[in-house]
């Protein structure tokens, strides 16, 4: 957390010199859009009858950011830019299953996980004003520093035939070494959108990191020891989360400008 501290400080530090240096501008960055995707979509297999199928595989999920934004001008319309921004993102699996038992009854069987992971994210990159008119379309390209700070794992399931249902939601712990090694990693970020007259920027934004599969634990209200008063049960990774995949359409409004 001390390098997030020190980049608030530099960010503030900059601001404060912000009418003497020109060439800085400082604001606010907000978005929404959706994550949790791969190159393997959910699909639907009716096996050859509209009745019977299943569908399974990955879905997109909501995900949102705010945060602060930084830029720096030089020459050739080319700026440095570094953001600060809370993340929130993850992704979900479906295996949706309908069909016929041995008697002709219908049958149908639905499995969810639904995982939020939330992330500290700091992307550094270059962005470059393709024009010079006063609203110009503008492409940036860089690298993200991504921290984990908290997350959870929704599993749903239901069985028509005996009418069982889970519901239940699960913790991911950070300080656990079968995920203490996965809380920092960096993606490839990249954006194209509009730069009106250097204060107001509507982007695309994308972020492409690897893929992780972390250990969710239930707490449960049972002793196990004299000193505590909680039992964790902890689920291995049995699937992995996309959360480092995310398309958001963001508004960043600069207050300091040329």
């Amino acid at each position: 957390m001390k390098c997030f501290a020190l980049l608030i400080l530099c960010l503030i530090s900059g601001f404060s010199q912000a009418q003497e240096y020109k060439r800085f501008a400082f604001g606010l960055k907000a978005g929404a859009g959706w994550g949790g995707w791969s190159k393997y979509p959910s699909y639907f297999n009716f096996n050859y009858s509209p009745y019977l199928g299943r569908e399974i595989g990955p879905q997109f999920v909501s995900a949102y950011a705010f945060g602060i934004s930084s830029k720096y001008r030089l020459p050739a319309r080319i700026s440095v830019n570094l953001d600060l921004l809370y993340l929130s993102g993850g992704s979900r699996l479906i295996d949706h299953n309908r069909g016929t038992n041995a008697f002709g009854l219908p049958v149908k069987s639905i499995n969810e996980q639904t995982s939020r992971v939330n992330t500290l994210r700091t992307p550094l990159y270059l962005s470059w004003d393709v024009t010079k008119w006063q609203a110009r379309p503008i492409i940036s390209m860089g690298a993200s520093y991504n921290r984990i700070v908290g997350g959870h794992r929704n599993v749903y399931s239901y069985l028509s035939t005996t009418g069982e249902t889970q519901d239940e939601t699960q913790l991911l712990l950070l300080d656990i070494p079968s995920n203490r090694d996965l809380v920092h990693d960096l993606s490839f970020y990249a954006a194209v959108g509009l730069n009106i007259k250097d204060r107001l920027l509507l982007e695309a934004n994308l972020w492409l990191g690897p893929l992780r599969s972390y250990y969710f634990a239930n707490i449960r209200n049972i002793p196990i020891s004299p000193d505590s008063n909680i039992i964790i049960d902890y689920y291995p990774p049995i699937e992995r989360t996309y959360h480092n995949r995310a398309i958001l359409v963001t508004l960043t409004y600069l207050f300091i400008g040329k």
